[in-house]
């Protein structure tokens, strides 16, 4: 490796650290005083120290090799590290009229108003119409 992309690199990583240090500073203040989680009657590891279960966040879990990756739940699978991607299609033609990217860090219902204002900017620049809007029960339901 380059000597300039060890430096990038080095960088890189105490950047990281130094916020990941400013977050934690930041979080012992803010909860300060506040109760902490259940630790009473909790199982032991053999030395004595309490086991707690292990909980994946956006606080507690980057990707060293692409950091703008987020943390992302869904019902019966487990938490990891993603992007969230849709599509909008004509359900008549099938063909794709708008896609977009964007950090997982939100419900898939927070993202159907930017899906379908990019649908709406393709289909105008081709002089058509949006009419209709379906979506799943679940994103149909959130509030815009």
């Amino acid at each position: 490796m380059p000597l300039s992309s060890m430096k990038t690199v080095t960088k890189v990583s105490q950047s990281r650290k130094k916020l990941v240090e400013q977050h934690h500073d930041w979080k012992k203040e803010a909860y300060k005083g506040m109760p902490k989680g259940s630790e009473k009657g909790g199982r032991k590891d053999e030395q004595g120290n309490l086991i707690r279960p292990k909980y994946v966040s956006n606080h507690t879990h980057y990707s060293p090799t692409d950091p703008d990756a987020r943390v992302s739940v869904k019902p019966g699978k487990a938490r990891q590290l993603n992007y969230f991607g849709q599509i909008s299609v004509d359900d008549s033609l099938h063909v794709i009229t708008g896609a977009c990217a964007d950090y997982a860090d939100k419900r898939d219902s927070q993202y159907l108003g930017q899906i379908v204002e990019i649908t709406k900017e393709n289909l105008e620049e081709n002089n058509l119409e949006l009419e209709e809007v379906l979506a799943a029960q679940d994103i149909a339901v959130a509030k815009h």
